[in-house]
């Protein structure tokens, strides 16, 4: 008896595979579900025990993978989840720091946000993966970005509060941080600000749910200094 033919695996009882094309899932077979695979269970004909490609069709039903298919949902999740792409954009500042030419105060705020607007960068992003005629969907939702303002400092802002340039620099910035001290004894002589988003992920597929989450990040490089004050003694 061949363990493989054109109609599946040898199951004992039966050779087991896919029908093909798949019925839509509209059929009653489905039985309301969106996902897995429709096999067909095809017999020898009573008398034929010489491995003749088998005939007759008697079962059909669904199963969550075909025959000799372990599905992992996890493992298609995470690989819909590499397909994303996630990162964090580059990190807007305001004011934009010069390191050649140092224009950032101490006592002076300056406004954090991320410059970038596409789905993998400020979510959410939503991406499906299939695999033996299983699809997992993900969806990718940026909860928070954390910065670290290389002087000890760390603090988190919403998606909301990091999504654009503030409109008007001069006021109290909603995400954003005053240094106390001149970068001059930093390494490089700069401060490093590190930006690390936050993502929270689900997935579902093959008739299960779940969550994975996973942080990106993006630095940038600050040149902090002290405003030189100049005393003019007056005339009397």
């Amino acid at each position: 008896m061949p363990c493989t033919t054109d109609a599946g695996i040898w199951t004992g009882d039966c050779y087991l595979g896919p029908i093909n094309p798949q019925p839509p899932y509209s059929d009653p077979i489905w039985m309301g579900r969106n996902y897995g695979v429709i096999l067909r269970c095809t017999s020898i004909p009573v008398g034929n025990n010489l491995g003749i490609t088998p005939a007759t069709a008697y079962a059909n039903y669904w199963a969550p993978a075909p025959p000799g298919v372990t599905f992992d949902p996890v493992a298609l999740a995470r690989r819909a989840v590499a397909e994303m792409e996630l990162t964090t954009p580059p990190i807007g500042m305001a004011p934009a720091p010069d390191l050649d030419d140092p224009n950032v105060l101490i006592t002076m705020p300056a406004h954090f946000w991320l410059d970038g607007d596409a789905p993998n960068e400020l979510g959410p992003a939503t991406v499906s993966a299939s695999d033996a005629g299983l699809t997992v969907t993900v969806t990718a939702t940026l909860t928070g970005v954390t910065f670290s303002t290389g002087d000890g400092s760390e603090f988190t802002c919403t998606r909301a509060e990091i999504a654009a340039a503030p409109a008007d620099p001069t006021a109290p910035p909603v995400c954003g941080h005053t240094w106390e001290h001149p970068s001059d004894d930093q390494p490089g002589g700069v401060y490093t600000v590190t930006a690390t988003s936050h993502w929270a992920i689900t997935w579902t597929g093959g008739g299960q749910t779940g969550t994975l989450d996973m942080d990106t990040d993006a630095s940038l490089d600050v040149a902090v200094t002290d405003l030189p004050v100049h005393l003019v003694t007056g005339r009397g």
